[in-house]
């Protein structure tokens, strides 16, 4: 535990330089790196001759060779980010070793340098080898998870049914991982003395001989047990805190929140392990580096002094001579000659720096959500989520109880289905016979509203709910009130007198032109609608998609079994101007392949797993996605 110690003593001496630069770095990965990424994705999909990368033609996607190139290019840029940020840290400790502080400017400057120079031939083996090292393995997950990239569930599934191939993949990858401890220390060689790949890679393995396996098999503890206290703390935390709130509270109406509540805390912990974990793992890895050094017998090696580490190589007069010339550079003013100059200097270069990343996070904000940039084979598109019958995998269908909890679960618009009674009444139901969801065998069009207000409309949830009664549209309209937008589904009958006229009163008498659709499987019903008042805008609901179904002219959008959806149908139908709904939705593979297609509406019996699994995918900028990342798992 001494080393460790040693560690937070050298992180809190330039502490704010590298939180700062920590941030910096997940600033800049933001704003450049995924766009990068995901161009590479775009560029992997066309040159493996795919429009669209989805379920039906990931297998194509895979074998195309093209397609491992890209991966490399990808793997290369990561990995390049990867080792500034290793470079900022060894740099930074270097500097709290020599009890000197190093601003923020110069810490990044000097981190981007090392990090161009390992671009050279000679030098990319150590990059690679970076990503290696197997107590800092977890670390690129942990990069990834913070960029929010994730692996598609039909990539997933394709990977599965690969299993061996994956686990010979995984095993190679572990004997590797293990065979590269003995570089451990290369990284310092380089970044601390610019040893080219060969030289580093032998003196590395020099220490490990002279005494460093006993220091590695610490840094592997250390690195476990920094990770495994995070997960702990993260857990252990967000159970306290789930069971005092419900101690507190055991309303069925804050479940939700408190749900959140606990997922904040996951949160908070994930952001400290982030921004911790790589200055504590590669700063211990400094001290040992250091203490080897210390002992001695590593012949012509000597601690490092500021000679050796090459980290004060400015030029005090802020000129350089070349060819016996001399050529004016922008450089750091001497702070021993010019120290308000200095602090200005390097405060300017901080603000340039902060505004060119804010002004690509915000360019890029700007072109994701003008479709300028879009991924081919990740969710960065939201849609609305409709809550079929309200939330029907936990309440009554097509009940009050079911409508409110679908807001409480985060739903935007509530789908109902209305039929016309015997006496008139327009009434929220699905079926014409109502024996499905009450046990009793009558149809709704030969009973009055006063006969089916009698029967209990709670299903199999009764035990929870077990006062429901079949509503009215009237009540539903007033009980959603403003919280969500309505999807009204006719379900027209023979025996109907006036279900159209009677909907579209209502639609007009509480001015829901703008918060509700009308929907039905009957075309000549929406087309009534439309007729009645061309302001309400009417979906056609397809349980099948198939014939020249798109310039209908009294339907507004499309509403499909999404079994029936694919690439070629959202883009003629958005050619049109017009909108595609989904439906029913109820697990997050299938969610990810309706946003990976762009669809606007995904219908679901469980509003809570959609819209939880959809904001596990940030769209927005860099603002709103921290407030989702607090808000939202």
């Amino acid at each position: 535990m001494k080393g460790l110690k040693e560690t937070i003593k050298l992180i809190r001496r330039n502490a704010l330089s590298i939180m700062v630069f920590e941030l910096l770095m997940r600033l800049i990965s933001y704003a450049a790196l995924i766009p990068m990424l995901y161009a590479l994705v775009n560029v992997a999909v066309k040159c493996a001759g795919l429009d669209y990368l989805y379920k039906a033609n990931i297998a194509t996607f895979f074998k195309a060779p093209t397609t491992y190139i890209f991966f490399i290019l990808i793997l290369l840029i990561y990995a390049f980010m990867n080792f500034m940020n290793i470079s900022g840290v060894i740099v930074a400790i270097d500097c709290s070793r020599r009890g000197r502080r190093i601003t923020l400017p110069r810490l990044f400057f000097k981190s981007l340098k090392r990090s161009v120079w390992v671009l050279r031939p000679r030098n990319l083996g150590i990059m690679f080898t970076s990503l290696l090292i197997l107590p800092l393995s977890s670390l690129a997950l942990t990069s990834f998870s913070l960029l929010n990239i994730k692996i598609p569930g039909y990539i997933v599934s394709y990977l599965k049914r690969r299993q061996i191939m994956i686990n010979g993949v995984m095993i190679g990858y572990g004997v590797i991982s293990l065979l590269s401890m003995g570089l451990i220390f290369m990284l310092h060689f380089y970044v601390l003395k610019k040893y080219s790949f060969k030289k580093a890679t032998g003196k590395s393995l020099e220490m490990i001989k002279k005494g460093g396996f006993r220091k590695v098999l610490g840094i592997i503890f250390v690195n476990v047990i920094v990770i495994a206290t995070i997960f702990f703390l993260s857990g252990y935390m967000s159970e306290l805190l789930l069971k005092l709130l419900k101690l507190i509270s055991g309303a069925k109406s804050v479940n939700y929140l408190i749900y959140k509540a606990t997922v904040n805390v996951n949160s908070f912990f994930y952001l400290i392990f982030v921004f911790l974990v790589f200055p504590i793992l590669f700063g211990y890895i400094s001290v040992q580096y250091y203490n080897i050094l210390d002992m001695g017998g590593m012949g012509s090696e000597k601690p490092v002094e500021a000679s050796d580490s090459d980290i004060d190589d400015m030029y005090e007069d802020g000129e350089r001579k070349t060819s016996g010339k001399k050529r004016l550079v922008y450089r750091k003013p001497d702070p021993r000659v010019f120290p308000e100059r200095a602090r200005l200097y390097e405060r300017a270069v901080f603000i340039m720096i902060l505004l060119i990343v804010l002004v690509l996070d915000g360019t890029y904000y700007v072109l994701v959500r003008g479709n300028v940039i879009s991924l081919r084979a990740a969710n960065l598109n939201t849609a609305i989520v409709t809550a079929h019958r309200g939330d029907a995998k936990h309440a009554p269908e097509n009940t009050l109880a079911a409508f409110d909890l679908a807001i409480e679960n985060g739903a935007d618009v509530i789908e109902l289905d209305v039929r016309e009674t015997l006496d008139g009444e327009i009434v929220v139901f699905h079926d014409k016979n109502i024996s499905r969801v009450t046990g009793i065998d009558a149809n709704v069009e030969e009973m009055t509203f006063e006969e089916l207000r009698s029967i209990s409309a709670s299903g199999k949830f009764e035990d929870k709910y077990p006062d429901e009664k079949i509503p009215t549209l009237r009540e539903a309209i007033e009980l959603v009130g403003d919280r969500a937008d309505l999807n009204i589904e006719l379900k027209p009958d023979d025996s109907n007198t006036h279900l159209e006229e009677a909907v579209a009163a209502l639609v007009e008498e509480y001015d829901l032109f703008d918060r509700c659709v009308v929907t039905s499987l009957s075309y000549k019903a929406i087309r009534k609608i439309k007729l009645i008042d061309d302001r309400i805008k009417t979906v056609y609901v397809m349980s099948v998609a198939g014939g020249n179904y798109y310039d209908l002219k009294y339907a507004d959008a499309y509403s499909i079994n999404y079994k029936y959806v694919d690439n070629v149908i959202v883009r003629n139908i958005h050619r049109r101007g017009k909108e595609v709904y989904v439906w029913t939705i109820n697990n997050k593979t299938n969610l990810e392949n309706m946003m990976l297609l762009d669809v606007d509406n995904i219908i679901t019996d469980d509003p809570g797993m959609v819209k939880d699994s959809m904001y596990e995918t940030y769209s927005g900028g860099l603002f709103s996605y921290i407030v989702r990342r607090f808000a939202f798992k």
